[in-house]
């Protein structure tokens, strides 16, 4: 690549026909360019997979004329995110996700995997908002039949073609320019927690986040009614949120405690002391060192933020402070 050139974000981005009649050691070659330190698995997985994609790709081309003007893409690298889906086939307006498995099976961990792939797409992707992005998850051993399973498909590889023609006919959407959907500036995935931070404190909301509300929303939701019950009742509730790393428990806490979800709870003081309906404790020392320097920082921009700010670590304070 040349200093003029964009940075690549795929392995391989052709129309459909181009990429049925490359040679597969070609296309191969131009994944382990892209991917680098690949392992020999992984490259003896591509030569396996790629004549059967390319046989699929011939048998969509023969059957349905409009598939001349879909685009293949492997190896698309989600910015700032580093997995890489195997396939995404754009056909036209939709976006159709494809994780292949050799060797296996359909399993729940593969259909976890591309359906967390078109979900992130979906929220992240500026381009994916409001278009149809469908999750394949594509095991050697299934069968060529289609089976849907939780708004996944899931079909062996000799099914491709036939599923790829039947998305295409039952669902819609505007022409997608795949140049534009392989750029690296339309994929915002959920900030950084410095940047939440930031955000947070300065303005007491997340921008960011307005573009990934399916990740975020539902667990704030959940938990502000949860809260709101307790204050009324008058009881005690303990709430647990799991998650996989950076799927955005950090930023659910902050956002509670910071982003006026729980404004209507704050109790009057009569000392005049500052109502504050929630505090963010941490047993995290590093996070907690960060968020108090981006505070002080934020706090010298600006002297007028009606954000609360109360920032303390649970290791600190005895057992007896936390009253849950």
């Amino acid at each position: 690549m040349t200093s003029g050139e964009p940075e690549r974000t795929a392995g391989w981005i052709s129309g459909l026909p181009a990429f049925r009649d490359a040679e597969p050691r070609v296309v191969c070659l131009h994944l382990r360019e892209f991917v680098g330190e690949a392992g020999e698995r992984q490259e003896k997985a591509w030569l396996s997979w790629v004549p059967q994609l390319q046989r699929e790709a011939d048998h969509l081309l023969r059957a349905h004329e409009p598939s001349k003007a879909y685009t293949a893409i492997l190896e698309y690298q989600l910015p700032r995110d580093f997995r890489r889906p195997d396939v995404i086939v754009l056909e036209q307006g939709i976006v159709v996700v494809l994780e292949l498995k050799g060797g296996v099976p359909a399993t729940r961990a593969g259909l976890d995997q591309v359906q967390a792939y078109a979900r992130d797409l979906r929220a992240y992707h500026a381009l994916c908002h409001s278009r149809p992005v469908v999750p394949v998850l594509v095991p050697s051993l299934a069968g060529s039949a289609p089976v849907s399973n939780e708004g996944a498909w899931i079909v062996g590889p000799g099914g491709i073609h036939a599923l790829l023609t039947r998305l295409a006919k039952e669902l819609q959407a505007d022409a997608l320019d795949p140049d534009d959907f392989v750029r690296g500036d339309v994929y915002a995935p959920l900030p950084t927690i410095v940047q939440a931070a930031r955000d947070l404190f300065a303005h007491g909301d997340l921008p960011y986040i307005k573009r990934a509300r399916a990740s975020t929303d539902p667990a704030l939701h959940a938990i502000t009614r949860i809260a709101k019950e307790a204050a009324a009742t008058r009881t005690r509730h303990l709430v647990v949120l799991t998650g996989v790393p950076g799927s955005g428990k950090t930023l659910v806490g902050l956002q509670l405690a910071h982003a006026h979800w729980l404004d209507s709870l704050a109790v009057a003081r009569s000392d005049g002391r500052a109502r504050v309906p929630a505090i963010y404790l941490s047993g995290n020392q590093p996070l907690v060192s960060v968020l108090c320097e981006v505070r002080a920082v934020e706090g010298r921009r600006s002297s007028n933020s009606s954000s609360p700010t109360w920032i303390t670590t649970a290791r600190s304070r005895s057992a007896s402070r936390l009253n849950i």
